[in-house]
């Protein structure tokens, strides 16, 4: 036998070994989920995910007048508020902002 034809045996053998292997994988049935995947803790609420935020100063209450501005704003057809929307994004700050804030920090 050619030392070609002894390496394709063994390739030949080793892959019906992992090839077995994953069947036996695929196929087993683990007695206990918990020990195969650790239970999540149960996901938090909106009241939760911001009094967190809040307790680490990430967001704060809303003053009236912020709240006043989002009631209009929500009052607003879908359609004016889309046109704010574009007139924002088309707005071009000179100098840009990026500048600016580079100006800032030297």
């Amino acid at each position: 036998m050619t030392v070609l034809q002894e390496s394709i045996t063994k390739l030949e053998a080793r892959v019906a070994r992992l090839e077995e292997t994953i069947k036996q994988f695929v196929n087993k049935q683990p007695e206990n989920l918990d020990q195969v995947a650790p239970s999540q803790p149960a996901p938090l609420t909106q009241a939760q995910i911001s009094s967190w935020l809040a307790s680490q100063g990430i967001i704060r209450t809303p003053t009236l007048e912020e709240e006043q501005l989002a009631a209009e704003w929500d009052e607003l057809s879908e359609q004016a508020k889309q046109e704010h929307i574009a007139f924002m994004q088309q707005l071009r700050l000179v100098p840009p902002l990026s500048e600016t804030i580079l100006e800032a920090r030297r």
